[in-house]
């Protein structure tokens, strides 16, 4: 817990060593490597810790991508009204979601999708889900439509290949903080517990770490 004047954390945590990067994420699935990747783009030096002993976590089982208004959907004289689909969203889940989050997704989701597709992704199709507005992108394999492992065997190169270094078997412990601040994570490893501070901490875990 933080002290009165909100300045110092007591973290519980004695880390055997320390190590700073620019960004570290912590989760290797689509959004982990998304965010990795588009960093190194920029020029950050970026670390992404995964707990498993493999790459992508659940993403690998995924089967698609939500875009509205892509370039693929374009191609497909798909054009979808962003405004309506907001409202239908809240609506659907009762106006408790948060609305600016939700907003953004809708309104971003498309650049999203095409950002992907410029590394080298093509698309099978886009579909419905349900009675709901075609936005699903299957992504396309040799053979037909394909899972999104496939996808990050793409965009994980790519990303290695900028330098993001992708180190599996380290879990996140906690979160370092200063002066309310969040500035990196603790990890463990295999020699112990190590900090790796960086200037923003990406949280990609998704909803079963």
């Amino acid at each position: 817990d933080a002290n009165a004047g909100g300045t110092t954390q007591v973290s519980g945590h004695n880390p055997v060593s320390t190590e700073d990067v620019d960004v570290v994420v912590v989760g290797s699935g689509t959004a982990g490597t998304c965010a990795a990747l588009h960093a190194a783009e920029a020029g950050a030096k970026v670390l992404c810790i995964e707990k498993r002993s493999g790459l992508g976590g659940t993403s690998a089982f995924a089967e698609g991508f939500c875009g509205v208004n892509t370039a693929f959907q374009a191609e497909q004289g798909i054009v979808l009204d962003s405004a309506a689909i907001i409202d239908d969203t809240m609506k659907f889940h009762h106006y408790k979601c948060n609305a600016p989050v939700v907003k953004k997704f809708v309104e971003t989701s498309g650049e999203v999708v095409d950002w992907i597709q410029g590394h080298g992704v093509a698309w099978a199709s886009v579909a419905s889900l349900g009675e709901s507005y075609p936005v699903w992108h299957l992504p396309a394999g040799e053979e037909g439509p394909t899972h999104v492992s496939d996808v990050l065997d793409l965009l994980q190169p790519a990303a290695e290949d900028l330098g993001v270094e992708f180190r599996l078997e380290t879990p996140m412990t906690g979160l370092v903080v200063e002066n309310g601040a969040v500035v990196g994570v603790y990890a463990e490893a295999e020699g112990g517990e190590v900090q790796i501070n960086a200037k923003a901490v990406v949280l990609a875990t998704g909803g079963f770490a």
